[in-house]
């Protein structure tokens, strides 16, 4: 009986052997055995995958063989959706021999080559083969100091200091360092003719393989948990001028107070025994200096306000503005003209006055006084009686000098027995350092003492109150009570240090800078001014998270802040920097605010001040150590771990994430692979289970329900066999997921999620890899094995003209000896053709690795091809195959063409399912089939190859459909032919009915529906 089936899509992909016997399944008929080479369409049909364009070594490999384990990275910079100006930077780690010389007494290094552009201070490692040069050690850090493009001395700073000569050392010496290159509209940026480059501190493999990521505006954040995390900055106005250096980050993130890394409560005490306090001209840099008036309050703006009830110790501040102070912060009160001077709103009273006159004013009276010195012919007393006759003296004019505690005594000019004694009382304050205490928003006290009773305010005068400061970027020296905060230099240098010198529960945070520490004092530069009042046994402290070897390995962006991720003491951490300043990562205000509580002497007790705006740090919380390994920022912030997938978000009815609206919730127990990365579809999230072997989706579209997740591979479970090593995603044009496994080949998933369509296909870049017959140099350390196609290490993306483009570093082996190797790795940057959106024939380029050449005969600049045979196309016309000669390939025609290509061959082949329909649409799958003819509707395609699975030339079972007409000259390139052809293979008897087409010239394929006709019968 005779039967057709047609295939009218293949949105089912490549599925496994597994799979096959879900012959019912309806996207059994959707669905192939084979898709190599092939892309599932947006449109259901098969594109052939484009070719990859040469467009450099990487710089290891130009640098020469023998560099395979190198480390190199590929990392995204994107302007805009369609520039051409979007680039792609190339991360690595080479290296040079150098010879050492004596230059005027320093250590000289000479490189054979000029390494770098122009710059200094370039952080770098070295090491021999025998021995250093005297005072060199290996796997030490050391910066280079420029003398010429080619010499440099060597020091242990940012050349302020070079190592002295001693000896030249034996053997041969090699300088390792970092480097970035950029690439953009598919070629190498240059600089007065070489590649444009910038050294970088991720000087080894393992920093580059670290590596992560994210990109604000002209701003590229990086992090590698053994190096302080980064930014490049972008000059629109020169793109060979970025600028690479450390963030500087202004506070925090801290452990909990007292806390060590290991969750360790320290019952120590912090000291400043080193470190000047002056008093700037405001707090907080801001410039207020005020003037008390009538003695009760200041104003920086002399605005009148009430009276203060307390006259005689408050100072009362302009209403509705805050003065600054706490509790504890020592100030100074200058410009008091009198130090002693007597309030005629306090006159003193004297009980012993006799026989003087009321209301009666003695001016120039001869007062014996005991001590002091005061001017005497000023004085003026005026005694008066109050309601019950007691007498008082009131002093209406003094002169200067009388000082606290001196005794005057009065006698009347009339009767030297009426005499009268007066003690004269301190009054506050007198020009000099006190400390506020009781303060409000608007009102604050003075005491002699931190902690001390408040003291009268005994005079009218109009002082200015300065607070003492630390001041920012000084010098402080912290001392612990007993070791254990702080270990040495090479581990918390760097690391921030958050104090509070208050004390007395109040709250003025300031930070520091640890630059070295000696024994257990901490040398730290201040990042803030911080108030003075307690220098010693300070138990009010925070240690900064982040130091040397322990720095985030994640970094994004979400919700306006800055977000790092997961360090090394730390593993399951997230941290939120403040909302737009993303470097603040401090968790509170610096000032503190009013609990509503007072303690015992009257004094308000002050809180951590935490707005919504600060910065927050959140641990999962499970029953395992989770390790983070990748960051996405959707509606809410996605965290896959090695325990499981975790969403932190502010709630299901606000998303914005706050202090005090926050949620962590764990939305899969399926843990993440690790060390690679997940990309953002749409409103999902695909990552690599933590098995290696499966990709797993994660919908989080409806913020209000529960997260979806399942498995993208369910119905190809072997194609990924060889481990998802990293994933990249190219929207357009046809919604595509690249995934790289430990083989070195190409998973790519066409996902969907409109259309629910999950259609997988796989991809071999063209050459070959022999690590056996090469040094065997890997930095990945998992490309150990010969694999028959050139393999891939890494992958970026950048949007590109109407389209995403994929860039792709390779490694492949020529056939030319190195030493004692028979071959040698070539590793380059390749990045995939454009799709065929022109489909014109001379516009093909299905060549991996090639070279365009204009107007010729001969494609130059094959280097990396050498010795290898290549294919070669002539304005759309396949030649004959050429091997590469001295980086050259010759097309051996006579007449130039307007476009010559040269590159490697790929092969892209469709192999069908097993026919599963037997007689009236039943699902048999016990009868044997015998395949007659298949019709196949094309679009734009030229001659193909078909036959019944498995056909190949060798047993001459394949066929070919010619699309070439009687038209066409000798030498022209073939027809794209549009429309549905007939295709009769070569009989192999009773089959599974499977169909193969493929294609081995370097010309494009589009194939939209196959029908399949075949003989079958009910037994």
């Amino acid at each position: 009986m005779r039967v057709t089936q047609t295939q009218t899509n293949f949105w089912g992909g490549q599925i496994a052997v597994k799979s096959q016997g879900f012959v019912d399944e309806e996207l059994y008929s959707k669905s192939a055995s084979e898709l190599t080479n092939f892309v599932v369409t947006p449109n259901g049909g098969l594109a052939r995958r484009p070719g990859t364009q040469f467009v450099a070594r990487s710089k290891p490999n130009a640098l020469g063989v023998g560099n395979e384990a190198s480390a190199v990275k590929l990392i995204p910079f994107t302007i805009g959706f369609g520039s051409d100006n979007n680039y792609v930077l190339e991360f690595g780690v080479a290296s040079q021999t150098v010879t050492a010389s004596n230059n005027s007494g320093d250590l000289l290094l000479t490189f054979t080559s000029a390494p770098f552009l122009n710059t200094d201070n370039i952080l770098v490692n070295i090491s021999t083969t025998d021995t250093l040069p005297g005072g060199l050690s290996a796997n030490t850090d050391y910066y280079l100091k420029r003398q010429s493009d080619t010499t440099y001395e060597i020091g242990t700073n940012t050349g302020l200091s070079v190592i002295s000569w001693s000896n030249a050392g034996t053997g041969t010496h090699t300088i390792t360092y970092g480097y970035v290159r950029f690439y953009k509209n598919k070629t190498q940026l240059l600089d007065s003719g070489n590649p444009y480059q910038i050294d970088t501190p991720f000087i080894t493999n393992a920093k580059v393989n670290a590596l992560e990521y994210i990109q604000s505006a002209s701003f590229l954040f990086l992090v590698s948990p053994d190096v302080h995390p980064h930014q490049l900055v972008y000059d629109a106005t020169n793109e060979t001028n970025w600028t690479l250096s450390e963030i500087s980050f202004f506070d925090g993130p801290y452990f909990n107070s007292q806390e060590l890394a290991d969750g360790t409560a320290v019952d120590t005490t912090i000291s400043i025994t080193s470190g000047t306090a002056t008093l700037p001209s405001g707090i907080n840099q801001t410039g207020w200096v005020g003037e008390c008036d009538n003695a009760y309050y200041w104003s920086n703006t002399g605005d009148q306000i009430p009276q203060p009830t307390d006259n005689l110790q408050t100072f009362s501040y302009l209403q509705n503005k805050n003065h600054g102070l706490q509790d504890g912060m020592k100030i100074n009160v200058s410009g008091i003209t009198s130090e002693v001077s007597v309030s005629a709103s306090s006159p003193q009273t004297v009980s012993s006055v006799t026989n003087f006159q009321a209301s009666q004013t003695h001016t120039g009276i001869n007062p014996d006084q005991t001590s002091g010195t005061g001017n005497l012919s000023t004085l003026e007393a005026k005694i008066v009686t109050d309601g019950n006759g007691t007498p008082t003296i009131t002093i209406t004019t003094m002169g200067t000098g009388f000082d606290p505690g001196d005794t005057i005594r009065f006698t009347d000019p009339g009767s030297t027995s009426n005499t009268a004694t007066i003690t004269l009382s301190s009054a506050f304050p007198s020009n000099g350092d006190y400390f506020a205490t009781q303060c409000t928003a608007n009102t604050f006290k003075i005491t002699q003492s931190v902690g001390g009773a408040p003291v009268d305010f005994g005079h009218n005068q109009k002082p200015t109150v300065k607070a003492y400061f630390y001041r920012k970027n000084s010098s402080i020296t912290l001392t612990q009570s007993a070791s254990g905060i702080w270990t040495d230099t090479a581990t918390d240098a760097g690391r921030l240090f958050r104090i509070n010198t208050l004390g007395n529960e109040q709250i003025y945070w300031g930070h520091v800078e640890i630059q070295s520490i000696s024994s257990n004092n901490a040398v730290c530069t201040a990042k803030t001014d911080i108030p003075q009042s307690y220098t010693s046994n300070l138990r009010d402290w925070k240690l900064g998270q982040w130091y040397t070897g322990n720095y985030p390995h994640f970094v994004t962006l979400f919700q306006q802040r800055l977000v790092f991720a997961r360090v090394d003491h730390s593993p399951q951490t997230v941290f939120f920097s403040q909302t737009n300043d993303f470097y603040n990562f401090g968790p509170s205000e610096s000032l503190g605010s009013a609990t509503g509580q007072t303690t015992a002497s009257g004094a308000s007790i002050i809180g951590e001040q935490v707005l919504s705006f600060n910065a927050m740090t959140f641990t999962f919380d499970s029953g395992t150590v989770d390790e983070i390994q990748f960051l996405i920022p959707q509606e809410k912030l996605l965290a896959g771990t090695t325990g499981g997938i975790y969403a932190v978000y502010g709630s299901e009815q606000d998303l914005t994430i706050t202090p005090t609206n926050f949620t962590i919730r764990r939305e899969g127990t399926q843990p993440a692979e690790k060390t690679v990365n997940a990309v953002a579809v749409d409103e999902n999230v695909i990552y690599v289970e933590g098995s290696g072997v499966k990709v797993r989706l994660v919908n989080f579209g409806n913020v209000s329900s529960a997260a979806k997740s399942f498995d993208v591979t369910i119905r190809s479970n072997d194609i990924l066999d060889d481990k998802g090593k990293q994933i990249i995603s190219t929207a357009i044009p046809n919604y595509a997921n690249w995934i790289r496994d430990g083989s070195g080949a190409i998973s790519c998933v066409t996902y969907i999620p409109q259309n629910s369509i999950v259609a997988w296909h796989r991809h071999k870049i063209g050459g070959s890899y022999e690590y056996s017959n090469t040094r065997g140099g890997d930095p990945t350390g998992y490309l150990t094995t010969d694999q028959t196609h050139g393999v891939v290490v890494d992958m970026a993306t950048i949007p590109y003209e109407d389209q995403d483009q994929l860039w792709m570093l390779v490694r492949r082996t020529i056939p030319t000896a190195d030493g004692s190797n028979s071959h040698t790795i070539i590793e380059t940057i390749e990045v995939l053709e454009d799709w065929m959106q022109e489909e014109a024939i001379d516009a093909s380029r299905f060549m991996d690795g090639h070279v365009v050449a204009s107007n010729g005969t001969t494609v130059t600049g094959l280097g990396h091809l050498e010795g290898l045979s290549v294919k070669m196309l002539g304005d759309g016309a396949q030649l004959d195959d050429k091997t590469v000669s001295s980086a050259t390939a010759d097309s051996g025609a006579s007449s130039n063409f307007t476009t010559l290509v040269a590159g490697l061959g790929y092969q892209s082949k469709l192999v069908t399912l097993p026919v599963a329909v037997g007689p009236g649409g039943n699902v048999r799958i016990g009868n044997k089939k015998r395949l007659h003819r298949a019709w196949v509707k094309l679009h734009r395609t030229p001659n193909i190859k078909y036959g019944v699975y498995p056909a190949s030339e060798a047993d001459n079972t394949i066929s070919e459909l010619v699309t070439r007409t009687v038209s066409d000259n000798y030498g022209d390139p073939p027809t794209l032919l549009t429309g549905v052809e007939e295709l009769v293979p070569i009989s192999q008897g009773f089959t599974d009915a499977q169909f193969q087409i493929q294609m081995d010239d370097s010309l494009p394929v589009n194939i939209l529906a196959l029908e399949l006709d075949y003989e079958t019968n009910d037994n």
